[in-house]
């Protein structure tokens, strides 16, 4: 297990808000950096996808359709976080 002392430069961590409140972190000496607003990312049969990884490509630019109706008629659904805790460590601070 490591130390606080172990660590020599800044560390960037997050916590999902679907899952916990981030309480481990002022525990170990993090403090809160800013929380992110919900977000969200695709799920299908295929698996899960990242909104970045699913962004419209040049010919579904062309069309008037939104990157969310494109992505409903390929079979994706579109599922929102409860945004996260951006979380920072500086070895400075203790």
């Amino acid at each position: 297990m490591f130390k606080n002392a172990d660590i020599k430069e800044t560390v960037i961590s997050y916590s999902d808000n679907r899952w916990s409140e981030g309480d481990i972190y002022p525990r170990l000496n993090f403090k809160l950096d800013r929380s992110l607003k919900p977000d969200y990312f695709y799920i299908s049969n295929k698996g899960v996808f990242s909104k970045q990884s699913l962004k419209k490509n040049e010919e579904e630019r062309e069309s008037k359709k939104s990157e969310h109706e494109i992505r409903l008629e390929q079979g994706y659904l579109r599922v929102y976080d409860c945004g996260k805790k951006r979380w920072r460590f500086d070895p400075r601070d203790i």
